[in-house]
Protein backbone atom coordinates (compact mmCIF):
# COMPACT_ATOMS: atom_id res chain seq x y z
CA UNK A 1 0.00 0.00 0.00
CA UNK A 2 1.56 3.44 -1.22
CA UNK A 3 1.59 6.03 1.66
CA UNK A 4 -1.31 8.55 1.40
CA UNK A 5 -0.84 11.93 -0.19
CA UNK A 6 -2.49 13.77 3.01
CA UNK A 7 0.23 12.23 5.24
CA UNK A 8 3.20 12.51 2.58
CA UNK A 9 2.79 16.40 3.09
CA UNK A 10 3.15 16.46 6.78
CA UNK A 11 6.45 14.85 6.46
CA UNK A 12 9.59 17.29 6.56
CA UNK A 13 11.68 14.79 4.39
CA UNK A 14 11.28 11.58 2.36
CA UNK A 15 10.28 8.56 4.43
CA UNK A 16 13.25 5.96 5.24
CA UNK A 17 10.68 3.35 5.46
CA UNK A 18 6.66 2.94 5.59
CA UNK A 19 4.84 0.47 6.44
CA UNK A 20 0.87 -0.09 6.30
CA UNK A 21 -1.80 -2.09 8.44
CA UNK A 22 -5.34 -2.87 7.60
CA UNK A 23 -6.62 -2.04 11.33
CA UNK A 24 -7.19 0.74 13.27
CA UNK A 25 -5.48 1.74 16.46
CA UNK A 26 -8.07 0.29 18.43
CA UNK A 27 -10.04 -2.21 16.07
CA UNK A 28 -10.06 -3.96 13.23
CA UNK A 29 -11.44 -1.17 10.79
CA UNK A 30 -9.87 1.28 9.11
CA UNK A 31 -5.92 1.59 8.73
CA UNK A 32 -2.44 2.55 10.17
CA UNK A 33 0.36 3.48 8.77
CA UNK A 34 3.85 3.73 9.98
CA UNK A 35 6.73 5.82 8.99
CA UNK A 36 10.06 6.02 9.28
CA UNK A 37 11.65 10.20 9.30
CA UNK A 38 14.63 10.16 9.59
CA UNK A 39 15.50 8.86 13.07
CA UNK A 40 11.38 9.01 14.18
CA UNK A 41 8.71 6.39 13.55
CA UNK A 42 5.59 8.21 13.19
CA UNK A 43 2.40 6.48 13.16
CA UNK A 44 -1.10 8.30 11.74
CA UNK A 45 -4.29 5.96 11.98
CA UNK A 46 -8.19 6.44 11.89
CA UNK A 47 -10.69 4.18 12.42
CA UNK A 48 -12.63 3.72 9.34
CA UNK A 49 -11.73 3.94 5.51
CA UNK A 50 -12.37 7.33 4.70
CA UNK A 51 -11.93 10.45 6.49
CA UNK A 52 -8.64 12.48 7.99
CA UNK A 53 -5.38 10.69 9.69
CA UNK A 54 -5.05 11.57 12.69
CA UNK A 55 -0.96 11.75 14.26
CA UNK A 56 -0.48 9.27 17.33
CA UNK A 57 2.63 10.34 19.29
CA UNK A 58 4.59 7.34 20.51
CA UNK A 59 6.57 7.28 23.63
CA UNK A 60 9.52 4.59 22.29
CA UNK A 61 10.25 2.28 19.43
CA UNK A 62 7.47 -0.29 18.19
CA UNK A 63 7.94 -3.80 19.22
CA UNK A 64 6.79 -6.84 17.02
CA UNK A 65 5.84 -10.14 18.61
CA UNK A 66 5.99 -13.03 16.34
CA UNK A 67 2.85 -15.61 16.35
CA UNK A 68 1.72 -18.64 14.49
CA UNK A 69 -0.77 -17.08 11.95
CA UNK A 70 -0.12 -13.23 12.35
CA UNK A 71 2.22 -11.25 14.05
CA UNK A 72 1.57 -8.55 17.02
CA UNK A 73 2.99 -4.95 16.82
CA UNK A 74 2.92 -3.04 20.49
CA UNK A 75 2.35 0.25 20.51
CA UNK A 76 3.73 2.49 23.73
CA UNK A 77 1.84 6.01 23.08
CA UNK A 78 2.95 9.39 24.71
CA UNK A 79 0.12 9.29 26.86
CA UNK A 80 1.07 6.34 29.02
CA UNK A 81 -1.33 3.70 27.08
CA UNK A 82 -0.54 0.50 24.83
CA UNK A 83 -2.02 -0.75 21.63
CA UNK A 84 -1.66 -3.74 19.84
CA UNK A 85 -2.08 -4.24 16.08
CA UNK A 86 -2.38 -7.10 13.99
CA UNK A 87 0.15 -8.04 11.73
CA UNK A 88 -0.66 -10.41 8.60
CA UNK A 89 2.25 -12.00 7.04
CA UNK A 90 1.60 -9.70 4.09
CA UNK A 91 2.29 -6.96 5.88
CA UNK A 92 5.09 -8.50 8.35
CA UNK A 93 7.85 -7.72 5.97
CA UNK A 94 7.27 -3.80 5.63
CA UNK A 95 6.85 -4.06 9.07
CA UNK A 96 10.16 -5.70 10.20
CA UNK A 97 11.53 -3.57 7.38
CA UNK A 98 10.77 -0.77 9.02
CA UNK A 99 11.90 -1.33 12.53
CA UNK A 100 15.38 -2.71 11.47
CA UNK A 101 15.58 0.54 9.42
CA UNK A 102 14.52 2.65 12.92
CA UNK A 103 17.85 0.58 14.70
CA UNK A 104 20.44 2.14 12.29
CA UNK A 105 21.32 5.48 12.18
CA UNK A 106 19.60 7.94 9.79
CA UNK A 107 21.72 9.75 6.91
CA UNK A 108 21.38 13.41 6.37
CA UNK A 109 18.42 13.95 4.01
CA UNK A 110 17.68 17.58 2.91
CA UNK A 111 14.07 18.45 3.91
CA UNK A 112 11.29 18.36 1.13
CA UNK A 113 11.12 21.63 -0.90
CA UNK A 114 6.88 20.90 -0.96
CA UNK A 115 6.84 19.95 2.55
CA UNK A 116 3.76 21.80 4.97
CA UNK A 117 5.70 23.52 7.79
CA UNK A 118 5.78 21.73 11.49
CA UNK A 119 2.86 23.75 13.41
CA UNK A 120 3.01 22.20 16.96
CA UNK A 121 -0.59 22.10 17.70
CA UNK A 122 -2.48 20.27 20.41
CA UNK A 123 -4.47 17.42 18.76
CA UNK A 124 -6.25 14.44 19.96
CA UNK A 125 -6.22 10.60 18.81
CA UNK A 126 -9.14 8.39 18.69
CA UNK A 127 -10.59 7.00 21.72
CA UNK A 128 -10.98 3.36 22.28
CA UNK A 129 -14.85 4.02 21.73
CA UNK A 130 -14.38 6.96 18.81
CA UNK A 131 -13.90 9.44 21.42
CA UNK A 132 -10.81 11.69 21.83
CA UNK A 133 -8.69 11.91 24.34
CA UNK A 134 -7.12 14.84 25.75
CA UNK A 135 -3.55 15.59 24.48
CA UNK A 136 -0.42 15.81 26.54
CA UNK A 137 1.60 17.44 24.35
CA UNK A 138 1.30 19.58 21.22
CA UNK A 139 1.15 17.66 17.70
CA UNK A 140 1.46 18.72 14.07
CA UNK A 141 -2.19 18.62 12.91
CA UNK A 142 -3.49 18.79 8.96
CA UNK A 143 -3.76 21.66 7.49
CA UNK A 144 -7.37 21.81 6.16
CA UNK A 145 -7.68 21.49 2.32
CA UNK A 146 -9.70 23.16 0.01
CA UNK A 147 -12.76 21.07 -1.11
CA UNK A 148 -11.68 21.55 -4.49
CA UNK A 149 -8.14 19.91 -3.92
CA UNK A 150 -9.46 17.35 -1.82
CA UNK A 151 -11.61 16.14 -4.68
CA UNK A 152 -8.44 16.21 -7.30
CA UNK A 153 -6.60 14.42 -4.90
CA UNK A 154 -9.26 11.65 -4.10
CA UNK A 155 -8.53 8.56 -5.43
CA UNK A 156 -12.48 8.39 -6.81
CA UNK A 157 -12.63 10.80 -9.38
CA UNK A 158 -16.27 11.44 -9.72
CA UNK A 159 -18.30 13.58 -7.83
CA UNK A 160 -20.11 12.80 -4.94
CA UNK A 161 -17.30 9.99 -4.44
CA UNK A 162 -17.82 7.29 -3.63
CA UNK A 163 -17.50 4.80 -0.11
CA UNK A 164 -15.41 1.69 -0.20
CA UNK A 165 -17.44 -1.10 0.95
CA UNK A 166 -15.59 -2.83 4.14
CA UNK A 167 -13.22 -5.72 3.51
CA UNK A 168 -14.79 -8.04 5.39
CA UNK A 169 -11.60 -10.42 4.91
CA UNK A 170 -9.33 -7.54 5.00
CA UNK A 171 -6.16 -8.97 7.76
CA UNK A 172 -7.34 -12.45 7.49
CA UNK A 173 -4.33 -15.24 6.58
CA UNK A 174 -6.65 -16.73 4.30
CA UNK A 175 -9.15 -15.03 1.95
CA UNK A 176 -11.62 -15.84 -0.49
CA UNK A 177 -13.03 -13.43 -3.10
CA UNK A 178 -15.32 -15.01 -5.99
CA UNK A 179 -15.94 -14.17 -9.32
CA UNK A 180 -19.45 -12.70 -10.05
CA UNK A 181 -19.53 -14.49 -14.00
CA UNK A 182 -21.82 -17.70 -12.78
CA UNK A 183 -21.26 -18.76 -16.81
CA UNK A 184 -23.67 -19.96 -19.11
CA UNK A 185 -24.81 -22.63 -16.79
CA UNK A 186 -25.05 -20.54 -14.34
CA UNK A 187 -27.32 -17.71 -15.57
CA UNK A 188 -29.64 -20.37 -17.00
CA UNK A 189 -30.19 -21.87 -13.40
CA UNK A 190 -30.68 -18.29 -11.85
CA UNK A 191 -33.31 -17.30 -14.77
CA UNK A 192 -34.95 -20.81 -14.11
CA UNK A 193 -34.93 -20.46 -10.22
CA UNK A 194 -35.97 -16.38 -10.46
CA UNK A 195 -38.84 -16.99 -13.04
CA UNK A 196 -40.08 -19.97 -10.81
CA UNK A 197 -40.51 -17.56 -8.25
CA UNK A 198 -42.80 -15.07 -10.00
CA UNK A 199 -44.84 -17.82 -11.81
CA UNK A 200 -45.40 -19.42 -8.27
CA UNK A 201 -46.86 -16.53 -6.58
CA UNK A 202 -48.83 -15.64 -9.83
CA UNK A 203 -50.36 -18.95 -9.63
CA UNK A 204 -50.31 -19.23 -5.70
CA UNK A 205 -52.30 -15.65 -5.87
CA UNK A 206 -55.19 -16.52 -8.73
CA UNK A 207 -55.99 -19.81 -6.21
CA UNK A 208 -56.31 -18.61 -3.56
CA UNK A 209 -58.33 -15.60 -4.87
CA UNK A 210 -60.75 -17.92 -5.85
CA UNK A 211 -60.60 -19.93 -2.98
CA UNK A 212 -61.56 -17.52 -0.93
CA UNK A 213 -63.71 -15.37 -3.30
CA UNK A 214 -62.12 -12.36 -2.37
CA UNK A 215 -61.59 -11.16 -5.52
CA UNK A 216 -62.41 -13.60 -9.06
CA UNK A 217 -61.50 -12.45 -12.33
CA UNK A 218 -64.92 -12.26 -14.34
CA UNK A 219 -65.86 -13.83 -16.59
CA UNK A 220 -65.48 -10.72 -19.18
CA UNK A 221 -61.84 -10.40 -18.12
CA UNK A 222 -61.93 -7.29 -16.31
CA UNK A 223 -60.44 -7.88 -12.79
CA UNK A 224 -61.60 -6.12 -10.02
CA UNK A 225 -59.31 -3.71 -7.79
CA UNK A 226 -58.89 -5.72 -4.99
CA UNK A 227 -57.86 -8.42 -7.76
CA UNK A 228 -55.54 -6.29 -9.30
CA UNK A 229 -53.82 -4.44 -6.01
CA UNK A 230 -53.38 -8.05 -4.58
CA UNK A 231 -51.45 -9.52 -7.70
CA UNK A 232 -49.32 -7.19 -7.69
CA UNK A 233 -48.26 -7.36 -4.08
CA UNK A 234 -48.00 -11.16 -4.89
CA UNK A 235 -45.36 -10.26 -8.04
CA UNK A 236 -43.72 -8.69 -5.82
CA UNK A 237 -43.29 -10.67 -3.28
CA UNK A 238 -42.32 -13.23 -5.86
CA UNK A 239 -39.64 -11.29 -7.14
CA UNK A 240 -37.85 -10.46 -3.94
CA UNK A 241 -38.01 -14.48 -3.31
CA UNK A 242 -36.54 -14.38 -6.99
CA UNK A 243 -33.37 -12.48 -5.83
CA UNK A 244 -32.78 -13.81 -2.81
CA UNK A 245 -33.31 -17.47 -4.39
CA UNK A 246 -30.79 -16.23 -7.02
CA UNK A 247 -28.08 -15.13 -4.16
CA UNK A 248 -28.51 -18.80 -2.57
CA UNK A 249 -27.80 -20.31 -6.09
CA UNK A 250 -24.39 -18.19 -6.14
CA UNK A 251 -23.81 -19.82 -2.55
CA UNK A 252 -24.14 -23.53 -4.48
CA UNK A 253 -22.35 -22.73 -7.47
CA UNK A 254 -19.18 -21.44 -5.15
CA UNK A 255 -19.61 -24.47 -2.75
CA UNK A 256 -18.96 -26.49 -5.84
CA UNK A 257 -16.27 -24.47 -7.59
CA UNK A 258 -18.41 -23.27 -10.65
CA UNK A 259 -17.19 -19.72 -10.12
CA UNK A 260 -13.91 -18.21 -10.23
CA UNK A 261 -11.92 -17.17 -7.37
CA UNK A 262 -8.75 -15.72 -5.74
CA UNK A 263 -7.25 -16.97 -2.72
CA UNK A 264 -4.91 -15.14 -0.76
CA UNK A 265 -3.17 -18.14 1.61
CA UNK A 266 0.10 -17.03 3.47
CA UNK A 267 2.77 -16.28 1.10
CA UNK A 268 0.83 -17.82 -2.12
CA UNK A 269 -1.77 -16.08 -4.33
CA UNK A 270 -4.18 -19.05 -6.04
CA UNK A 271 -6.58 -18.20 -8.63
CA UNK A 272 -9.05 -20.78 -9.98
CA UNK A 273 -10.95 -20.60 -13.16
CA UNK A 274 -14.73 -21.49 -13.22
CA UNK A 275 -15.79 -25.10 -13.09
CA UNK A 276 -11.87 -25.94 -12.42
CA UNK A 277 -10.99 -25.37 -15.94
CA UNK A 278 -7.04 -23.81 -14.75
CA UNK A 279 -5.40 -23.31 -11.73
CA UNK A 280 -2.53 -20.76 -11.60
CA UNK A 281 -0.22 -20.16 -8.39
CA UNK A 282 1.60 -17.18 -7.58
CA UNK A 283 4.49 -17.35 -5.18
CA UNK A 284 4.79 -13.76 -3.52
CA UNK A 285 8.39 -13.92 -2.27
CA UNK A 286 9.47 -14.01 -5.77
CA UNK A 287 9.02 -11.01 -8.48
CA UNK A 288 5.46 -10.39 -9.50
CA UNK A 289 4.70 -8.75 -12.64
CA UNK A 290 1.24 -6.49 -11.63
CA UNK A 291 -0.79 -4.57 -14.57
CA UNK A 292 -3.74 -2.60 -14.68
CA UNK A 293 -4.91 -1.12 -17.56
CA UNK A 294 -8.20 0.08 -18.62
CA UNK A 295 -10.64 0.07 -21.73
CA UNK A 296 -13.27 2.58 -22.74
CA UNK A 297 -15.91 0.21 -25.61
CA UNK A 298 -17.31 3.63 -26.43
CA UNK A 299 -17.37 7.73 -25.96
CA UNK A 300 -20.80 8.75 -23.71
CA UNK A 301 -22.53 12.06 -24.08
CA UNK A 302 -25.65 13.41 -22.60
CA UNK A 303 -28.40 15.18 -24.76
CA UNK A 304 -26.80 18.87 -23.91
CA UNK A 305 -23.02 17.36 -25.71
CA UNK A 306 -21.26 17.04 -22.08
CA UNK A 307 -19.41 13.84 -21.30
CA UNK A 308 -22.01 11.36 -19.38
CA UNK A 309 -21.42 8.44 -17.50
CA UNK A 310 -20.14 5.42 -19.70
CA UNK A 311 -18.63 2.13 -18.82
CA UNK A 312 -14.95 1.71 -18.32
CA UNK A 313 -13.61 -2.12 -17.97
CA UNK A 314 -10.36 -2.22 -16.03
CA UNK A 315 -8.10 -5.38 -16.52
CA UNK A 316 -5.65 -6.55 -13.64
CA UNK A 317 -3.29 -8.54 -14.92
CA UNK A 318 -0.94 -10.73 -12.69
CA UNK A 319 2.15 -12.42 -14.62
CA UNK A 320 5.46 -14.54 -13.26
CA UNK A 321 7.36 -17.38 -14.54
CA UNK A 322 4.92 -17.27 -17.44
CA UNK A 323 1.50 -18.06 -15.96
CA UNK A 324 -0.71 -14.97 -16.40
CA UNK A 325 -4.30 -14.18 -15.70
CA UNK A 326 -6.57 -11.58 -16.06
CA UNK A 327 -9.54 -9.83 -13.84
CA UNK A 328 -11.73 -7.47 -14.97
CA UNK A 329 -14.52 -4.82 -13.62
CA UNK A 330 -17.01 -3.02 -14.85
CA UNK A 331 -17.20 0.51 -13.84
CA UNK A 332 -19.93 3.36 -14.85
CA UNK A 333 -18.04 6.99 -13.94
CA UNK A 334 -17.61 10.42 -16.43
CA UNK A 335 -13.90 9.55 -16.21
CA UNK A 336 -11.73 7.05 -15.80
CA UNK A 337 -9.49 6.02 -12.70
CA UNK A 338 -5.89 6.81 -12.64
CA UNK A 339 -5.53 4.61 -10.19
CA UNK A 340 -6.96 1.92 -7.84
CA UNK A 341 -5.77 0.88 -4.63
CA UNK A 342 -2.72 2.35 -5.93
CA UNK A 343 -1.69 0.57 -8.58
CA UNK A 344 -1.56 3.10 -11.46
CA UNK A 345 -4.38 2.53 -14.14
CA UNK A 346 -2.59 2.73 -17.96
CA UNK A 347 -5.33 3.26 -21.11
CA UNK A 348 -5.37 0.74 -23.70
CA UNK A 349 -7.24 1.34 -27.17
CA UNK A 350 -7.63 -2.52 -27.79
CA UNK A 351 -9.24 -5.04 -24.81
CA UNK A 352 -7.33 -7.18 -23.51
CA UNK A 353 -7.66 -10.98 -24.05
CA UNK A 354 -6.46 -14.15 -21.79
CA UNK A 355 -7.68 -16.99 -21.86
CA UNK A 356 -7.55 -17.30 -17.59
CA UNK A 357 -9.75 -14.45 -17.29
CA UNK A 358 -12.93 -13.92 -15.49
CA UNK A 359 -14.82 -10.98 -14.18
CA UNK A 360 -15.60 -9.84 -10.63
CA UNK A 361 -17.65 -7.29 -9.05
CA UNK A 362 -16.18 -4.28 -8.53
CA UNK A 363 -15.94 -4.06 -5.03
CA UNK A 364 -14.40 -7.30 -4.90
CA UNK A 365 -11.84 -6.03 -7.46
CA UNK A 366 -10.74 -3.36 -5.63
CA UNK A 367 -10.46 -5.76 -2.64
CA UNK A 368 -8.53 -8.38 -4.22
CA UNK A 369 -6.35 -4.95 -6.17
CA UNK A 370 -5.52 -3.70 -2.48
CA UNK A 371 -4.40 -7.02 -0.70
CA UNK A 372 -2.21 -6.98 -4.20
CA UNK A 373 -1.03 -3.86 -4.35
CA UNK A 374 0.55 -4.58 -0.42
CA UNK A 375 2.96 -7.48 -2.21
CA UNK A 376 4.51 -4.33 -4.66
Amino acid sequence: MTLPTEIRRLLAAEPRAHAALSCGLHGPIGETHLVLEGARVLAFTRESLVGEFARVELAALPALQKGDFSDTLRLQLADGSDAELNVSSFERASVTGLLEAATRPAPPQPARPDAAPSVETPVSAPGRHGQERAPDRGLPVPQPQPAARRAAEADVEDEPAEKDKPDRQAGREVAIYHSSDPGLFGCILQLAVFAGAVWAFWHLHTEAARNLGLAVPRSGGNEGFTFIATKVLALVAGAYLGVRLVQLVNVVLRAFGLMGKVMFSQSVIQVFGPSGRWHVMFSTPLPLDITLRCHKPGQGTDESGKPARQIYNYYLGLSQNGQTVLLKTTHHAVNPRREIAGIPVTPVAEEPKNERQFGMEYQTFKHVARRIAKLR
